[in-house]
């Protein structure tokens, strides 16, 4: 005698669906008929994480020698020739006016500067601190700290030497700086 199908085994026997939707044609009607929303036009993938690539390890900075007075400042490296700071005395190719900058836009400003120049095969830029005639208190902020900027990494990888501009250059509103030779 043939078994009847249980009432507690629902699959045993095959259901007949309530109602059949028809079948989507393409990708986007059947996303549709679920509820998504496509994506707006532009990047269509979630970009890569940012990872953060170890710095090339560089020689040691190298050491200045650096002498100050009143409104005169004067830096080169350690051991540099005295004829090769006298091409200080040329004539600038480049020039960077920091005026109406802070000091951290200032010190970025410098150091992208010194690099282009010294990759364009460029050996003397002068950069325009200002004397500080309009800066709080009078002080001339930038040029107290151009010494330090130009003697610390990575910008002093790409000085020779520096010294306060002649006056027919703008004087101690400004530097005369030698670049390092290009590296290729």
């Amino acid at each position: 005698m043939p078994k009847k199908p249980s009432p507690e085994r629902p699959f045993s026997r095959p259901l007949a669906l309530k109602s059949q939707r028809p079948k989507p044609k393409t990708f986007a009607e059947a996303m549709k008929t679920e509820g998504t929303v496509p994506l707006r036009e532009g990047v269509r993938r979630v970009p890569p994480a940012r990872t953060s690539r170890p710095r090339a390890t560089s020689a040691a900075a190298p050491a200045f020698s650096l002498e100050r007075e009143e409104d005169w400042i004067e830096g080169y490296r350690t051991g540099l020739a005295a004829s090769v700071r006298r091409r200080l005395r040329g004539t600038p190719t480049a020039e960077l006016d920091l005026h109406g900058h802070d000091s951290d836009a200032a010190r970025r400003r410098v150091a992208r500067f010194v690099a282009r120049e010294r990759q364009s095969g460029r050996e003397l830029g002068l950069v325009i601190v200002g004397r500080g005639r309009h800066s709080p208190g009078g002080r001339a902020v930038l040029r107290d700290e151009i010494a330090e900027w130009l003697t610390s990494p990575p910008t002093s990888e790409n000085v020779l030497a520096f010294r306060t501009a002649p006056r027919e250059l703008g004087g101690s509103g400004a530097v005369v700086v030698l670049l390092a030779p290009r590296a290729d």
